[in-house]
This record gives C-alpha cells, structure tokens and sequence, in this order.
C-alpha cells in the first residue's frame, strides 16, 4: 500500500462538501493520523463526498469509516475500542446517519 500526504487538506477544518485538492484515479482511500481516537461528524463527510472510506489511525488502533448500501459502518480494523470510545463511536455514528438522510432529500 503506498501512503501519500496531502498537505493542507483535513477533513476536520474543511467546510460544504469535500473536495481533494489532487484528481488520483488510484486513490482508493483516505488515512487520517490522530494523536486520540476521536470520531466526530465530520469524518463521514469522506466517504459521503468522495466514495472512499476514511481509515483514522490513533496509536494502536485503525478504524475504517465507510458508507455501504446507502448507511455508514464502522470497522475496527486493528486493535480494540474501550467501553468509552464503543459509546462515543455509536454516538457519532448515530449522529452521522442525518447526513446521508439530507443527501437522500
């Protein structure tokens, strides 16, 4: 898997739908490095905006945010999620579904 940066483009500060600020046929993903683990709303615009799921990356733990079949889904892709962040995800997930609802509008 090759990564590349993408200076200046964040997810979390971007306003109105997403846009990448390069045109690469070949990206299939997005990683975002985090020093917590901290899902917020915003995180869903990726795979909302640009078909392609978001994988955040915060110490040990990978997670893969993704929307299949017209619904957002959450994966942990490596490590494992404490009670607290179990919660705080299904929070947020729940959250985040609103945004697919408004599209569909």
């Amino acid at each position: 898997m090759r990564v590349e940066p993408l200076p200046g483009f964040t997810v979390a500060e971007t306003t109105g739908p997403l846009q990448l600020p390069v045109n690469d046929p070949n990206m299939v993903s997005l990683l975002c490095e985090r020093p917590a683990l901290a899902l917020t709303v915003s995180d869903f615009r990726a795979p909302l905006h640009l078909g392609k799921p978001l994988y955040i990356e915060a110490g040990e733990v990978i997670l893969a945010v993704e929307l299949v079949g017209g619904a957002f889904r959450v994966r942990v892709v490596q490590g494992e999620l404490s009670p607290d962040e179990m919660d705080q995800l299904g929070s947020t997930l729940d959250r985040a579904q609103s945004l697919v609802q408004t599209r569909a509008q």
